[in-house]
């Protein structure tokens, strides 16, 4: 036999020996016993690992927040729930009279942090029979106090003189809420009617 054919050969059974070795190997790895407690490692570890870390920065999200936000979540610890990712929900039971058209339901918040007084206008969602909602983004855990009133918006409704409830601030367990979904905060609010 000539070295060249030997060499010819050994080259074209390479990537078979190959294969052979790498099946091998798995076989072998597959009889190990795995380590249930591990900590989750790279993407799709617990929730994606942070692997879209720049997709959240485009989006405006900070990912570190969003990371401390999973891991209160699966500890079932404490968070403050105007410093929570996915932002806040504050839900309330309302019935609107037949009379009334529900798209003149309106929620005005005023939200005080460090001297500062924002003011935002809602018009509250649907969530099912007599059960709505209002949702606000994430604002920061420096919120020293924060109130809603809802009525409805007629000609002549005044929303600075509707009754103002206020919204809890105290932290609540995060449970099984994800960092994407808004923590709910129900609230029990008195409706100015038409």
């Amino acid at each position: 036999m000539r070295k060249q054919t030997l060499i010819l050969t050994a080259w074209l059974a390479l990537p078979f020996i190959c294969l052979t070795l790498i099946m091998a190997w798995i076989f072998v790895s597959l009889d190990k016993d795995r380590l249930m407690n591990e900590p989750p490692v790279g993407a799709g570890a617990g929730d994606t690992g942070n692997a879209n870390a720049l997709g959240q920065l485009l989006a405006g999200r900070d990912p570190d927040e969003i990371s401390k936000a999973n891991d209160a979540r699966r500890e079932h610890s404490a968070v403050d729930p105007f410093d929570w990712p996915g932002g806040v929900l504050l839900t309330f039971e309302h019935a609107v009279p037949e009379s009334v058209d529900s798209s003149l339901l309106e929620a005005r918040i005023v939200i005080e942090s460090q001297s500062k007084i924002a003011v935002f206008v809602r018009h509250p969602q649907s969530l099912g029979e007599h059960q709505w909602g209002v949702a606000l983004d994430q604002f920061g855990p420096s919120i020293d106090a924060a109130t809603i009133a809802v009525g409805y918006r007629t000609e002549d409704a005044d929303p600075t003189s509707w009754s103002k409830t206020p919204i809890p601030t105290a932290p609540i367990i995060a449970g099984d809420t994800l960092s994407s979904d808004p923590i709910e905060i129900p609230v029990r609010i008195d409706i100015v009617m038409p």
